[in-house]
């Protein structure tokens, strides 16, 4: 019953949202700014492999597409086009002034707003009810980690929450999204099967089967303290030539809502990289999403491009018209961060405007 329950609800957070939503990707933080931190040792290789072919639309996912809707008062609305446009800025949750920006820059308010938090934190309620107020569904990207003190760290270790060193502090969480009672989508140590985090694989020790136990006892505790307005979102990092099948790391299906994938074009930014294409950057992690999950909608987590070594503008209009041709790539989330390179959308002004052409079109 209460697995239905939770199916239930990622279906409407579907509906009320628009969406319900590297090589390596820049490092999120416990405030929704970034570390500035470089960890990743994945080089800008991608596999070119012949996906399998793209599914019908996944059943139930229409929840992720929904009608128009308005956003703030005056402010430009959300569409229900697929796919749908979701969008994480510096400013966190705390940042209304930044959607409103990017929603006059493009014509279009995103449907997704996703911030990061680490275990140093508080549920950030005030973040939620803002993202809510806009007719938009936040993204809790949920960091098991002091962002302070760098990838080693065992106070953080994936056995520790298994065995149930956090339990405290998870059923706090559990038990204030209870009684938020609102659609909350939750990237819970996302990025999983690279080494970057401190539940990175081959840190510290952390196995695939320590990630999946770990991924389970958060799940159960939630799931025990009556949780229903939860989507689970499992989120690795898209795979590359080199890395290892995603198999060993997902829980099962019954512990996953969403499946999303990461990656970013870095173009020639780094020695030995190239420019990398959107097929080249996802393919190969969709299939693999597709075969482990068939029935599961799919989500791009984290995206953008680099403007060195080929046009952002033409990177842009690809991206989001090989999106469109997967029916069940129901969105995706722009790193609209200015990092290791300027990841908006607005870098220049030729992205820009093919950003906005892009989705006005789709």
């Amino acid at each position: 019953m209460k697995r239905m329950v939770i199916l239930a609800v990622t279906a409407a957070v579907i509906l009320c949202l628009g969406i319900v939503v590297l090589m390596q990707r820049p490092t999120g933080t416990a405030t929704g700014t970034d570390t500035g931190t470089d960890t990743g040792t994945a080089r800008n290789t991608a596999c070119r492999s012949v996906p399998a072919p793209a599914p019908e639309a996944v059943q139930g996912a229409a929840g992720l597409q929904a009608a128009d809707t308005g956003s703030e008062a005056g402010a430009p609305t959300i569409s229900g086009k697929r796919p749908a446009f979701g969008v994480a800025t510096d400013g966190g949750f705390g940042s209304p002034s930044q959607w409103d920006e990017v929603a006059r820059t493009i014509g279009e308010s995103p449907s997704l707003i996703m911030a990061y938090s680490s275990f140093l934190e508080p549920v950030p309620l005030a973040g939620l009810e803002a993202v809510a107020a806009r007719g938009a569904t936040p993204v809790l990207t949920w960091e098991p980690w002091d962002p302070a003190a760098g990838p080693d760290q065992t106070r953080f270790g994936l056995t520790t929450i298994v065995d149930g060193h956090h339990d405290p502090y998870l059923w706090e969480w559990a038990n204030t999204l209870r009684s938020y009672d609102k659609p909350v989508l939750i990237r819970f140590a996302h990025e999983m099967n690279f080494p970057w985090y401190p539940w990175g694989a081959g840190t510290s020790g952390n196995t695939p089967d320590d990630y999946v136990e770990s991924w389970r006892h958060v799940h159960d505790l939630f799931e025990a303290a009556g949780v229903t307005n939860v989507s689970w979102v499992w989120n690795p990092q898209a795979p590359t030539c080199d890395s290892g099948e995603l198999r060993a790391f997902f829980p099962g299906n019954n512990y996953v809502d969403v499946v999303a994938l990461d990656a970013y074009n870095w173009g020639t930014t780094r020695e030995g990289e190239r420019w990398l294409t959107p097929e080249e950057l996802f393919a190969e992690g969709l299939r693999q999403a597709r075969e482990l999950a068939p029935e599961k909608p799919i989500l791009i987590g984290e995206t953008s491009s680099t403007e060195s070594g080929g046009s952002k503008a033409d990177w842009i209009t690809e991206f989001v018209a090989y999106l469109g041709a997967q029916p069940d790539v129901e969105g995706f989330i722009w790193f609209h961060y200015r990092k290791e390179s300027d990841w908006r959308f607005t870098s220049s002004d030729s992205a820009r405007d093919a950003f906005e052409a892009a989705l006005s079109t789709r």
